[in-house]
């Protein structure tokens, strides 16, 4: 029991550290918002009028900033989901270690780091097109007279009380991104390793269940998730979930107010009676 209860802790640790993966990309992801949004205030104290003769030039030039930040954002997210991708190798082959297996690793697939790289790219190209067409919006204003360049910085600042943000909206988007991507890769990825090791396991006459682990990160958790940490299941069978069965966390069926900025994780644990201590 004391090699079942050392292993919990490892691997919890570990689902530890893939949130704060996502913490630290995140806060890259900031600062190049950050960079991008002076880069545009910048533009604008520089302009050299406000008419519409301009607006193409500044149009062009808003283009080429966010189309920097577009690549800088995706870049960021990729090395997350390859670090939330490698952390299931790094579970799988510490438990075979830990309780001396002999059992054959399960080659880890990369198409599911492929799809998960994809699919985050659209949602990083979402981001920066609707803030592309709010800004474009303001400096097509700008131009026609409708508000002046002081008004202008101050949206792009989001310090207008009462009218949408702009780098502000695409701040709180990415965070919900970059927590709810590297957590999905990684448990899309260990579902189906968990898999692989539950089918070979069983062709020795071994038994592998598998862990819900909570993130126990944020201001809110959600108690239906809370309420599953270190539940253990067959590898086969399902979690209940919010009244929706899953086979983990960011299970594709499961509705959007149990996965978005959901940390939580799901790993292997080999049953108990034949581990021993």
């Amino acid at each position: 029991m004391d090699r079942v209860r050392q292993y919990e802790r490892r691997v919890r640790k570990m689902i530890d550290e893939n949130t704060k993966l996502s913490t630290h990309v995140f806060r890259k992801m900031k600062r190049h918002l950050e960079d991008a949004r002076e880069r545009v205030v910048q533009m604008i104290t520089n302009a050299q009028g406000w008419n519409a003769y301009y607006y193409q030039q500044y149009k062009q030039e808003l283009d080429n900033i966010l189309a920097e930040l577009e690549r800088v954002l995706s870049n960021e997210l990729q090395q997350g989901l390859e670090g939330g991708f490698n952390s299931v190798e790094e579970v799988l082959r510490y438990m075979i270690e830990h309780f001396n297996l002999n059992v054959s690793f399960p080659v880890l697939t990369l198409e599911v780091l492929g799809v998960s790289a994809d699919y985050s790219a659209d949602l990083v190209k979402g981001l920066t097109s609707e803030l592309r067409k709010r800004l474009n919006l303001y400096i097509s204003q700008t131009c026609l007279g409708q508000m002046d360049p002081y008004q202008l910085i101050k949206l792009v600042k989001d310090q207008v009380v009462d009218q949408p943000l702009t780098f502000g909206a695409v701040e709180t988007r990415a965070e919900a991104i970059a927590r709810t991507e590297i957590a999905r890769v990684y448990n899309t990825a260990q579902r189906i390793q968990i898999e692989k090791l539950g089918q070979a396991m069983e062709q020795t006459g071994l038994q592998l269940k598998k862990m819900w682990v909570h993130s126990h990160v944020g201001k809110n958790p959600r108690p239906g998730h809370l309420a599953l940490d270190g539940k253990k299941v067959d590898y086969k069978d399902y979690f209940v979930v919010g009244g929706h069965k899953a086979w983990g966390p960011h299970d594709p069926g499961l509705p959007a107010s149990e996965v978005v900025n959901c940390g939580c994780g799901i790993v292997p644990m080999p049953e108990i009676e034949w581990v021993g201590s």
